[in-house]
C-alpha cells in the first residue's frame, strides 16, 4: 500500500514538471515566433559577415571593408599583420563598432611576434572581440606590449579568448567605461609593476570582469576608478591560481575575498574554472520559466541588437538561437541554490 502511495505521488510529481516543461516550452516557442518576424530583426538585417581569408587576405583589411554593425569572422590560422595607427605600430585596429569573431579560440592565432606593441587595438565604442589565441608581444617599460587595448572607448565585450605570451592580458585605458571581460584565459607571465598583469584598469571605471582564469602570477591592477571583478554570489568572480583560501561549504566559491590590486577586491573567487551554470540566464540558482522567457525574448538577436543578452548566450557563439533554447529547456527544473 506504501509503495503504491509513493509511485503515484511520483508520477503525480514528475507530471507537474512534464507539465511546467510543456509551459516553459510553449511560452518560448511564442517568444521566438513573435521576435523572429521582419518587424523585430529588421534592424540586424542590414548586418554583414566578411570572412577572412574568403574574403579578404588580411584582418585589417576585411576591417577596413566592414561596416558599423557587421561581423569580420575570421578563420582558422595563425596571422602575422602589421599596421600603424597614429600612435602606435600594431597588429590590428579595430576602429569600428564590430564584431571580430575567430572560428576557434585554439586555432585561430593572432602572433604579435613580440613586437612591443598591442596586439588589438581598439579605438571605438561597442566593439565585440571572442574567439582568439591572442599570444607574443614584447613592452616597453611594460606599458604597450600587450594582447588587447581598450583605448578611452566604450561598452566593449572581450570574450572567451586565450591571452599568453604578452606583457599585459587586456588594457582598459583611460577613461574607458561599461566594457565586459568575461570567460577568457589569460597566461602572463611577467615580473615587474604593469607587467604580468591579466586585465589592467588604468584611469578607467565602471567595467565588468569575471568569470575569467587567471594562470600562473597573473594578476590584475585597477588605478584611478572603481570596477567590478565579481558577479556577487551565487555567480562568483574569477578564478585566480594565485588564490590560496578553503571551500568549506563546497559551493565552488572561495571563503575569504582575494586581493587583486591594493584596495581592489574579488568577493567571490572561484575555486575552479566555472564558465556559466549553463541555463540559468538570471542566476537565481534555478532554472524556470524566467529563463526560458529571458532566451525566448532575445531570441535571433546579436551584439548589435537591442535586445542582445549575453547572460542569454549560453553557448557563446554571438548569437540567440534554438541551441541556447534548447540547453535552457534540457535543465529546465534543475536547482543548485
Amino acid at each position: 500500500m506504501k509503495k503504491h502511495i509513493i509511485l503515484r505521488m511520483l508520477y503525480s510529481y514528475n507530471r507537474g514538471v512534464r507539465m511546467k516543461l510543456k509551459i516553459a516550452i510553449t511560452a518560448g516557442l511564442i517568444l521566438i515566433a513573435f521576435f523572429s518576424s521582419d518587424v523585430y530583426l529588421k534592424k540586424a538585417a542590414g548586418s554583414t559577415t566578411i570572412t577572412v581569408p574568403d574574403d579578404y587576405p588580411s584582418i585589417q583589411e576585411a576591417i577596413n571593408a566592414a561596416s558599423e554593425g557587421d561581423t569580420v569572422f575570421v578563420r582558422a590560422g595563425v596571422y602575422h599583420e602589421n599596421v600603424s595607427d597614429p600612435f602606435l605600430v600594431t597588429m590590428v585596429i579595430v576602429n569600428k563598432s564590430i564584431s571580430l569573431v575567430g572560428e576557434s579560440k585554439f586555432k585561430t592565432i593572432l602572433d604579435g611576434e613580440f613586437r612591443r606593441t598591442p596586439i588589438v587595438h581598439i579605438t571605438a565604442n561597442d566593439v565585440t572581440v571572442t574567439g582568439f589565441t591572442i599570444c607574443n608581444s614584447a613592452s616597453i617599460f611594460g606599458l604597450v606590449g600587450g594582447g588587447i587595448q581598450v583605448d578611452s572607448c566604450n561598452g566593449s565585450r572581450i570574450m572567451d579568448n586565450i591571452v599568453k605570451d604578452t606583457q599585459y592580458g587586456v588594457n582598459l585605458y583611460s577613461q574607458t567605461t561599461g566594457n565586459l571581460v568575461v570567460y577568457n584565459l589569460f597566461i602572463i607571465t611577467g615580473q615587474n609593476h604593469y607587467s604580468g598583469t591579466g586585465v589592467q584598469c588604468l584611469w578607467s571605471s565602471g567595467n565588468t570582469v569575471h568569470h575569467n582564469v587567471f594562470v600562473g602570477n597573473c594578476y590584475a591592477i585597477a588605478e584611478g576608478g572603481l570596477n567590478v571583478w565579481e558577479g556577487g554570489d551565487p555567480l562568483g568572480g574569477n578564478c585566480w591560481s594565485a588564490y590560496k583560501g578553503n571551500d568549506s561549504d563546497r559551493n565552488g566559491i572561495g571563503d575569504v575575498p582575494f586581493e587583486i590590486y591594493k584596495d581592489n577586491w574579488d568577493d567571490y573567487p572561484l575555486m575552479v574554472p566555472i564558465w556559466q551554470f549553463d541555463g540559468d540566464v538570471n542566476y537565481d540558482g534555478k532554472v524556470d520559466l524566467k529563463d526560458t522567457f529571458a532566451v525566448g525574448s532575445a531570441y535571433g538577436s546579436k551584439p548589435i541588437h537591442p535586445r542582445w543578452s549575453l547572460l542569454c548566450d549560453i553557448n557563446h557563439d554571438l548569437r540567440i538561437d534554438l541551441r541556447d533554447y534548447f540547453m535552457v529547456c534540457v535543465r529546465y527544473g534543475e536547482s543548485w541554490a
